[in-house]
């Protein structure tokens, strides 16, 4: 396998567990702090792609669980994806401002500077996850769990985040192009 399939592969799944692990957290959660009235069923049927299943007493209390949950693993991989627009704005190694980087070294954290290729998989993959974590948003629409003005309000902080990354991407570029000129 190549090196960059392996790094691929490995800055993926921690997104992908936390995308899992947020969700069912926030389920957890919100049923705790709301005092929603809740069980699990655990059914083997055919064709059911989960066989352990939440079950509510009302259909307030699904609407209530999506959406907090949906919220909830959506902020989480949002951080996730902000983080990453932060480290290629600020903590890229090619323009980190010398006091910043005398104060990281200070502080031994000199492994939060990072190159080109890791900051730019990086955000590509947590970008992914957080389209995808707007997806699960939008397919809750449709099955009536979440409000229209929820899945709008998502998408729209999701078109943003997606069009600061892609402008520092190309930020990037026309640094490049521009020191090649050189």
């Amino acid at each position: 396998m190549s090196k960059t399939l392996v790094k691929l592969v490995d800055s993926a799944i921690f997104p992908a567990a936390l995308l899992i692990v947020s969700k069912v957290l926030g389920l957890v959660l919100t049923n705790n702090i709301f005092g929603l009235n809740w069980g699990i069923d655990h059914q083997i049927e055919q064709f059911q792609l989960f066989s352990v299943q939440i079950l509510y007493t009302d259909h307030a209390s699904i609407i209530t669980a999506t959406t907090y949950s949906n919220l909830i693993m959506y902020g989480v991989i949002f951080i996730g994806l902000v983080v990453r627009i932060i480290q290629a704005r600020f903590l890229h190694n090619e323009h980190i401002s010398p006091r910043l980087l005398t104060k990281l070294a200070e502080n031994n954290l000199l492994t939060i500077v990072k190159t080109s290729f890791d900051i730019y998989l990086e955000g590509s993959i947590w970008l992914a996850f957080s389209w995808l974590a707007w997806f699960i948003v939008f397919i809750n629409f449709v099955l009536e769990l979440n409000s229209l003005g929820f899945c709008l309000s998502i998408l729209l902080v999701q078109i943003l985040a997606t069009t600061i990354f892609f402008r520092q991407i190309n930020r990037e570029f026309e640094e490049s192009k521009k020191n090649l000129k050189l």
